[in-house]
């Protein structure tokens, strides 16, 4: 979809409508299959509500990961699962492998967590707990012929990334959920009061659980009810909530994330399994858990609002979105958006027609942390506009090539880490500091290093690493050739044009 909207609008306008479809389709696949559970309206509409707009949803919103927010394939699998098991014709079989295959599609993170944890689940259930098959053992040719398909052009799609691994450094660090996670707070909330209530010290990338008071009360309310024993579905659901909860705390009980307990868990069995440790982050299996809640939701709704009237159903259900709305703020949303035309200093280094590369500032690598040039992520979505190499700019990950160039030249590390600055204001390091004024312009056009832009609107820059690190871009680089209404200062390190390619 991103590349047929590409040929329509630009880069920045094609990631602002994959924003707002992730959100709109995940919402209309959800109530649809809700409604095909339940046969409730409002309740369906309001669970929905939950799914799209919950802590799972909008954290990946708000670091602008759109790829792990493409859940709308997966209540399309489930639908047509369903459809398929209550008449099992070809058509409805090959609509099924193709939503199977947009749902594997959907990115690494969603095979893993609807093609392994999730059919996993599945399987426990229906050999221990269920007391109706939820699979039937018997695959005809057909199916087995379209699943075959449907894995082939998944491999197809994914051979590239399988055969570029290793080539990547960063992102070291596992995420992996605590108990408290369960009641962390959204990180992004304006309330002073709900700011107030916060658990400290849990990363937003370990806090997907935390499924809100509404859902949780609607939940208790069908345990409460005896819907476990009541409704098949539920009760279905209810083991896959818990199943995601328990697995997301990884292979050893987590009280927060900086204490763990010595308690294995499930979760360290599936890790010995070959492949599966590249996935670092398995808080992102609560897509599958977040789906679930919602499902759990909708059931309790429908009995809640079963003998009421029109007027009293419609009520409960602007107060439960009403509700939503507020304890995820989720007006905030509006904020999550790309500006769908760069600043000047970017139409500058476009409109260069020679070989080089930019920096942006600034950034900080931490090798012994994450791996991660925080603000790279944000730089490298002008890429596309300006088409230049980029140092430390990165997609996903750094090249070890760009790592051993940034961590090995004079004066490019400087900038890049900030908090070396600070060391070299001392008089034992006089000559180094000397040398980085003298010598640090001249470096960088060796480089084929242009332009410098340093990003004067950034929290990073602010900080004293922020500050410092803009005055030594004035001492060594000298005047700035702009400053533009973005708040970006644009240095250029040389005037003629670089006859060689640059080398990052």
């Amino acid at each position: 979809m991103a590349v047929v909207l590409q040929f329509l609008f630009s880069v920045y306008a094609t990631y602002n409508l994959l924003v707002l479809f992730t959100q709109v389709a995940t919402g209309i696949t959800t109530y649809c299959l809700l409604y095909d559970l339940t046969e409730a309206k409002i309740a369906s509409l309001c669970a929905s509500f939950a799914m799209v707009f919950s802590t799972y949803m909008l954290t990946q919103h708000a670091y602008g990961q759109v790829i792990d927010a493409t859940q709308y394939c997966v209540p399309l699998c489930l639908l047509a699962a369903r459809s398929y098991k209550r008449n099992r014709t070809l058509k409805k079989a090959v609509l099924l492998a193709l939503s199977l295959g947009g749902v594997f599609l959907s990115g690494p993170y969603m095979l893993f967590s609807f093609g392994f944890i999730f059919f996993l689940g599945v399987l426990i259930y229906n050999a221990v707990f269920s007391d109706r098959k939820l699979l039937q053992w018997k695959v005809t040719i057909t199916e087995g012929l379209l699943f075959f398909a449907c894995m082939v052009a998944v491999f197809l799609f994914y051979f590239p990334l399988i055969r570029n691994l290793g080539q990547w450094e960063g992102g070291g660090g596992h995420y992996y959920s605590s108990l408290a996670s369960f009641v962390a707070i959204p990180f992004w909330h304006r309330s002073p009061w709900f700011r107030s209530l916060r658990v400290n010290g849990i990363a937003p990338e370990m806090a997907f659980g935390y499924i809100g008071i509404a859902s949780t009360f609607l939940i208790g309310y069908g345990l409460f009810k005896g819907f476990l024993r009541k409704e098949a579905d539920f009760r279905f659901w209810f083991w896959i909530l818990c199943w995601v909860a328990v697995l997301s705390l990884g292979p050893w009980l987590r009280l927060t994330p900086q204490h763990r307990l010595p308690i294995p868990l499930p979760y360290l069995l599936i890790e010995m399994i070959p492949g599966i440790s590249v996935f670092r982050s398995v808080v992102r299996i609560w897509s599958i858990g977040t789906l679930a809640a919602a499902i759990l939701a909708a059931f309790s709704l429908r009995a809640i609002m079963k003998d009421e009237s029109i007027v009293l159903r419609a009520s409960l259900g602007i107060l439960f979105i009403g509700f939503i709305v507020w304890e995820f703020d989720v007006l905030q949303i509006n904020q999550w958006y790309v500006s769908s035309i760069p600043s000047s200093s970017y139409v500058v280094v476009k409109n260069d027609p020679a070989p080089f590369a930019i920096l942006d500032l600034p950034q900080f690598y931490f090798p012994e942390e994450t791996g991660f040039a925080t603000a790279g992520s944000y730089y490298m979505l002008f890429q596309p506009f300006h088409q230049k190499p980029m140092v430390f700019g990165y997609p996903s990950r750094m090249r070890k090539e760009s790592l051993t160039f940034s961590s090995s030249t004079p004066f490019v590390y400087e900038l890049l880490h900030p908090w070396v600055l600070s060391k070299l204001e001392r008089p034992e390091n006089n000559a180094t500091r000397e040398y980085c004024m003298r010598e640090g312009r001249k470096i960088l056009e060796r480089a084929h290093i242009k332009y410098v832009l340093f990003h004067g609107s950034s929290r990073m820059s602010e900080s004293d690493f922020g500050i410092r690190l803009k005055k030594w871009l004035d001492k060594s680089l000298g005047p700035p050739l702009l400053v533009d209404s973005e708040n970006i200062t644009l240095y250029r390190t040389y005037d003629s044009d670089a006859e060689d390619n640059p080398g990052n």
